[in-house]
């Protein structure tokens, strides 16, 4: 898929979660506050555009605070099942709940069951 192409895939170091990590992370991982800094949409070549979520795919530069009030920034890759989940999660200046797994900091997934959709 094309979107950052700088950034490394997911699964991979500095590349975050893996789309089963991230499902993993909701109920096992460290619950943190993220920061929406940058948001790059990623097409999928013409090809998979039959199986893209319907929401769309993007790439978004998180600034994360863990609950000691630590930070750091990490990448993620999003797909979303709606325009109106990618609208509230893929937006430049939103604060989302995350979970993280603490010895790999850039594995990090939204919370979406923690997320307010008002």
């Amino acid at each position: 898929m094309i979107g950052d192409p700088g950034r490394p895939l997911p699964g991979s170091p500095g590349g975050g979660a893996t789309p089963q990590e991230a499902r993993a992370l909701i109920h096992s991982g460290e619950p943190a506050t993220a920061l929406v800094l940058s948001v790059t949409d990623v097409r999928p070549p013409w090809l998979l555009r039959k199986l893209a979520p319907p929401g769309g795919v993007a790439d978004l530069i998180l600034q994360v605070t863990r609950a000691d009030n630590t930070s750091y920034q990490a990448r993620i890759r999003i797909g979303f099942s709606t325009r109106e989940r990618r609208d509230r999660v893929a937006t430049v200046g939103a604060e989302l709940p995350v979970r993280i797994q603490p010895d790999e900091p850039d594995k990090v997934a939204v919370d979406t069951a923690a997320l307010e959709w008002s």
